[in-house]
């Protein structure tokens, strides 16, 4: 009897057990989207209140940075959608109308979590290419290329900057940390040896040329951005703060990166620091330009239609892809 009502508890509480895990699947995006704002307005707050602090004048400051400085930011924020675009354009054969979605993914994963736009974005190239299997294979690639340049990137930094970065932080930065940081750049060569088992990839070496285009360019801007509006500091210190907030930026489940990153240079630095308002002011700034960057690409008629021009596929049905 006792082994009997044993195992019906058993099976109880593995029914349990299913259901709470199917409502939690089911309250995922939800759950996701609580934790990205939650995430977002606290960054958000620490950088207000340091600019507030200063009644808003770096914000001043940055506006009047001259045109250097304005192209630069501009640049910085359009360079993804840019080359990928481009990518799309040379696998596929798409043409303009895939720019507002593919702005809408970058500022979807700046403003929540990351992937978050990717998760849109591999929505809407189903849709549009009525080819599930093949959308799903190309934004794989797109994010996996992505993941491997982006921490093959800051490895190199760190490996360049990595005097300047153990005396920044107080020898606290030892050998393990290289060792860490070289283990997380095999992981999406692994992702990719498994992803091209599932599926043929003939496209992998476009994405991966584009995708470092966009990391060396971004690296640059970003550089660039700080060095205008402040170009009494050194770029060597510049350099410096890049490698942290490239480093701040392959974090996981850490929402908006830039704002992030703000708040930690903020608290590190101390808000005497001249280069913390620069910093935090440029995270805000970009926080505005990626709100209205969505909220323009959502307008109807924005990005064009799905014409010949932006045809997807071959007479055959099939996605093209480069040989």
């Amino acid at each position: 009897m006792n082994v009997r009502m044993a195992g019906i508890d058993s099976m109880a509480m593995a029914g349990f057990g299913r259901r709470a895990f199917a409502r939690l699947h089911a309250m995922q995006s939800v759950i996701v989207l609580i934790l990205g704002v939650g995430g977002t307005l606290l960054a958000l707050g620490l950088v207000v209140h340091e600019l507030w602090d200063r009644e808003l004048t770096p914000l001043v400051a940055l506006a009047r940075s001259g045109m250097a400085f304005w192209a630069a930011f501009i640049a910085m924020l359009l360079i993804e959608p840019v080359c990928d675009y481009a990518i799309l354009r040379r696998l596929l054969g798409t043409g303009a109308e895939t720019l507002a979605p593919l702005v809408r993914k970058q500022s979807l994963n700046a403003l929540l979590f990351g992937y978050a736009g990717d998760t849109y974005f591999l929505t809407w190239l189903q849709k549009r290419t009525g080819d599930a299997r093949a959308a799903f294979a190309l934004v794989c690639d797109m994010t996996i290329g992505s993941a491997l340049v982006n921490n093959l990137a800051t490895l190199v930094m760190l490996v360049v900057m990595w005097r300047p970065v153990t005396a920044l932080a107080g020898g606290r930065i030892d050998g393990w940390t290289l060792a860490v940081a070289v283990a997380l750049v095999g992981v999406p060569i692994l992702l990719i040896g498994v992803r091209r088992r599932a599926l043929p990839s003939e496209g992998l070496p476009t994405i991966l040329a584009f995708q470092t285009l966009r990391t060396v360019l971004a690296t640059v801007l970003a550089a660039a951005t700080w060095h205008f509006a402040l170009p009494s500091v050194p770029m060597l210190s510049w350099l410096l703060l890049l490698t942290g907030r490239m480093i701040v930026s392959r974090l996981p489940i850490i929402p908006n990166k830039d704002l992030a990153f703000a708040g930690i240079v903020a608290i590190m630095l101390g808000p005497n620091e001249q280069v913390v308002p620069v910093i935090a002011g440029v995270a805000l700034m970009t926080l505005v330009a990626q709100a209205v960057m969505i909220a323009v690409a959502a307008l109807p008629g924005v990005g064009g239609s799905w014409g010949a021009r932006g045809a997807v596929a071959k007479a055959d049905g099939a996605p093209r892809t480069e040989p």
